[in-house]
């Protein structure tokens, strides 16, 4: 990694080292944002403040969690292409640029490869993710 990041600094200087930095954001906003509020909508559906057995209501957050993942990383695929290609592109590359050669390359499919293997990986990071945030909000109250 060191060299990794000495070899980036001495191509490209201390810009490179913010390669995709964009891409990133528009990434993580909207992603963020659908994944705490189909977190806090599957919630309400399932009931999860009425419920008294503990290990119901955390089977409950957990499949809540999952589900709010999976959401989110559909929403957010597309744009995590755009800028895994622009932070491994050996030029700059714009955002609609990238985009744009994407699509032309595949179709709006493109976008969307390797979903599954990552839906595997996705269901249970976030369950595992928003039931220590819960644990961690209530621990704080």
């Amino acid at each position: 990694m060191r060299k990794d990041f000495s070899n980036i600094l001495e191509k490209e200087g201390p810009k490179g080292l913010y390669k995709g930095a964009l891409a990133t954001f528009l990434r993580e906003v909207p992603g963020s944002g659908v994944l705490f509020m189909v977190k806090d909508r599957v919630e309400k559906r399932l009931n999860t403040e009425e419920e008294a057995n503990y290990s119901l209501f955390l089977s409950k957050k957990i499949l809540a969690g999952g589900i709010a993942g999976l959401c989110a990383w559909c929403s957010s695929i597309p744009i995590d292409t755009v800028k895994s290609v622009i932070q491994t592109s050996s030029e700059r590359r714009r955002i609609g640029e990238v985009t744009l050669a994407l699509y032309k390359a595949g179709g709006a499919s493109t976008f969307f490869r390797g979903m599954v293997p990552q839906a595997f990986r996705i269901f249970p990071a976030s369950s595992s993710l928003l039931l220590t945030y819960e644990v961690l909000r209530n621990y704080m109250n």
